[in-house]
């Protein structure tokens, strides 16, 4: 499984240029299995209400969710405690979450944010 940094599910629905083809041809790949985590779409309604984000995540992801695309990662106990614990070399609560989410299952993160590698997550961009 790959999980999503907010950076990256944001560029994948809009298209974005800046999502490196390597990770385009990840997230593409039908077997693969890849997981949002909550807290990115917390991040993704949160910067839409201030204009940071160019799209409602709120409205395209349901149907990608719906579709079997993308899994939907809820925050357990044990990814709200290792976020809680991780070292303070970053310090975006977001990321810290999306870290933990990766660090608890054992995956990487498709992400550009070299922070996330330093709290610990296995990281591919």
């Amino acid at each position: 499984m790959y999980i999503l940094d907010t950076h990256a599910l944001i560029w994948w629905l809009t298209d974005d240029a800046h999502l490196p083809a390597r990770v385009r041809k990840l997230i593409a790949d039908p077997p693969q299995d890849l997981g949002v985590a909550t807290a990115s779409l917390y991040e993704c309604a949160y910067k839409y209400k201030f204009g940071k984000v160019p799209i409602d995540v709120s409205v395209e992801l349901p149907d990608l969710l719906r579709r079997g695309r993308f899994r939907l990662l809820d925050m357990t106990w044990a990814v709200a405690v290792r976020a809680g614990r991780l070292p303070n070399v970053h310090r975006d609560p977001w990321d810290r979450i999306i870290a933990a989410h990766g660090i608890e299952a054992d995956c990487a993160i498709l992400t550009v944010d070299e922070g996330i590698a330093a709290l610990g997550a296995k990281t591919v961009w």
